[in-house]
């Protein structure tokens, strides 16, 4: 069993894994959590924290969220494709997704 945390470009992740490392077919489980298709952007308070649900005036951005839409659906979409060449016959793969954006996920 590995185990691979990769901070970065979440594509090139993903193809990474599977022309560097050879893992096509062969990974068990896939856990996702991307933006929710907000429109917001994050920013990270005194302490460090991000909050996800007030957004503070000010302090560094530590993500946006502005992919709404059919852009979104395509950018998610893109690498689900990938992940699912990534995964083995018994694979799983988890979506962490809100009730406002599921419904055109699914």
């Amino acid at each position: 069993m590995r185990n691979i945390l990769i901070k970065g470009d979440n594509k090139k992740a993903l193809h990474y894994l599977i022309d560097e490392k050879d893992l096509a077919g062969k990974v068990d489980l896939v856990y996702i959590d991307p933006p929710f298709a907000t429109g917001g952007e994050f920013k990270k308070d005194l302490t460090g924290r991000v909050s996800t649900i007030s957004n503070s005036s000010s302090g560094k951005i530590a993500y946006s969220d502005k992919l709404k839409g059919k852009d979104f659906i395509q950018f998610l979409q893109e690498r689900v494709e990938i992940i699912h060449d990534l995964l083995s016959d018994r694979g799983s793969f988890y979506l962490h997704i809100d009730y406002k954006i599921g419904h055109y996920v699914k």
